[in-house]
């Protein structure tokens, strides 16, 4: 549909300054009329727009769309955000990524929870800005730039011509990692989770093969007492296996400053609210976006009753870059636990062609593995997938890429390596790179006799992922280990 055909709606806005208020506050507020072209939001601030329309006689039986862009400048993450609401409820991200959302009748009338968030000042001449002072700015920080309704053109899925090579199996999985605190108020954080797991599972509300992986039982928590309905329906997803709860961690802890005892606590707070909330018991300690590892990680994560590990930050050093993507990592009291490493060394995956065929090209244990994990999605605020990465994701001709999950065990070590002495892991000689042979791959397993069984935590499970197969932990919930002065009080 041309840009001329598109029908302006019809908006107000209500500006609240300070910390945010609840929905039942705003929609009482004292809405003005608010037009494309007109600034909105001084820093920190919430505008609350209201949204209402009628879609024209020609786009009766079409798929109809609600197009925005709030002002969306600077990075993902960095800008502006909103949380759509419809009916009392919250609805979808509205986001640099996420721009638009579906109408499903002829009358429109919804709300936008607007963030007015400014870009921090990381780098650059003094004196710097202070973020501090910005809440006190009257100055509107953005500019209301499309607000209309349009004609959601069908897209096709095509074939990709990047040519992957077909012995190396990826587990593709959507992911939104979300930092707990980091330039942006704790209060932001909790509206950031909101506004991209919404977006998720309205994504899986349309695609019931997608499956998505979320950590930090903390943002979980943080759902259930501000955002019951959000949380209510991740529970429902876990539940049908579309959502994955990972971590084992409260938050992805940092895991050079705490002390052994911290970290203790993190893996029984965040295995309890699992298994609490979802009668769950997750097998791997997920921290794609920590940047170090002390020798004696391997035995609080054995101890916590996981078996996994994975991170990623590493292959960003600038130094001295991990030797391998699948392997198993020794401690420093000799226990040995499954690592690895995403070989697209990224967390924010975009399923672009050239992407995932790097995340082949680029896994370093070819010889002994044709396994790895891709994760892909916005993070930060981004919203997580869009819709359209399912049409996006890269296809070899003729068959459709099989990807599944590692599935291996430990073979004979190669050699000692050191991890890293310089901001990556607390290493010491007992530390063992040892690269993981995959088991028979093709050998039908019981999870589906066409396509193996694959294994995460031990359970077997199929389930389809985009282009992939992702398999899950899906055991009755187990206790968690019990050993004094490790994991009870």
């Amino acid at each position: 549909m041309t840009d001329d055909t598109n029908t302006p709606l019809e908006l107000t806005s209500f500006c609240v300054r300070g910390e945010p208020i609840s929905y039942a506050d705003a929609i009482r507020g004292k809405f003005a009329p608010i037009n494309v072209g007109d600034p909105w939001g001084p820093p920190w601030s919430t505008t609350w727009f209201r949204v209402r329309g009628r879609v024209p006689e020609h786009g009766a039986g079409q798929r109809v769309i609600a197009c925005f862009d709030l002002g969306f400048d600077g990075p993902t993450g960095f800008t502006c955000e909103a949380l759509a609401w419809k009916d009392g409820k919250p609805w979808r991200g509205v986001d640099p990524n996420h721009r638009w959302l579906p109408i499903d009748g002829p009358e429109v009338d919804f709300y936008l929870e607007a963030a007015a968030n400014p870009r921090a000042t990381e780098a650059g001449p003094e004196p710097a800005p202070s973020m501090l002072a910005l809440r006190r700015s009257p100055e509107p920080a953005f500019v209301l730039r499309q607000a209309e309704l349009a004609i959601r053109d069908s897209i096709e899925e095509g074939v990709s011509e990047v040519r992957l090579d077909p012995s190396h199996h990826i587990t593709a999985v959507g992911h939104a990692h979300i930092d707990t605190a980091w330039e942006w108020p704790v209060r932001e954080a909790k509206r950031k989770v909101a506004r991209s797991w919404s977006t998720q599972l309205a994504l899986m509300d349309e695609h019931p093969d997608y499956v998505f992986a979320a950590s930090q039982p903390a943002q979980y928590a943080w759902m259930k007492e501000t955002y019951p309905d959000i949380y209510r329906r991740i529970k429902d997803k876990v539940a049908t296996g579309q959502w994955e709860p990972v971590g084992a961690m409260w938050v992805e802890a940092d895991c050079n400053l705490p002390s052994g005892e911290s970290l203790v606590r993190q893996l029984l707070q965040g295995k309890r609210l699992f298994m609490k909330e979802f009668g769950y018991e997750t097998k791997i300690l997920w921290l794609p976006d920590v940047f170090g590892y002390p020798g004696n990680l391997p035995q609080l994560i054995s101890e916590a009753g996981c078996a996994f590990f994975l991170t990623q930050k590493l292959s960003w050093n600038d130094t001295n870059k991990p030797a391998h993507h699948t392997f198993i990592w020794e401690g420093i009291d000799g226990t040995r636990i499954f690592t690895h490493f995403p070989p697209a060394d990224t967390y924010n995956g975009s399923f672009k062609p050239e992407e995932v065929a790097r995340s082949i090209s680029n896994f370093k244990d070819g010889h002994s593995s044709h396994r790895s994990l891709y994760l892909f999605g916005w993070g930060d605020g981004g919203g997580g997938p869009q819709s359209d990465d399912r049409v996006s994701a890269p296809t070899r001709r003729g068959d459709r890429t099989r990807r599944r999950f590692l599935r291996g065990r430990c073979g004979r070590s190669q050699r000692p390596d050191d991890l890293g002495r310089r901001a990556v892991f607390r290493a010491a000689p007992r530390h063992v790179h040892e690269p993981v042979a995959d088991e028979a791959a093709e050998s039908p397993g019981p999870a589906s006799a066409s396509r193996g069984g694959d294994v995460v935590g031990g359970c077997r499970r199929r389930i389809s992922v985009d282009r992939a197969d992702f398999a899950v932990a899906d055991a009755a919930p187990q206790p968690v280990p019990r050993h004094p002065a490790r994991l009870e009080h």
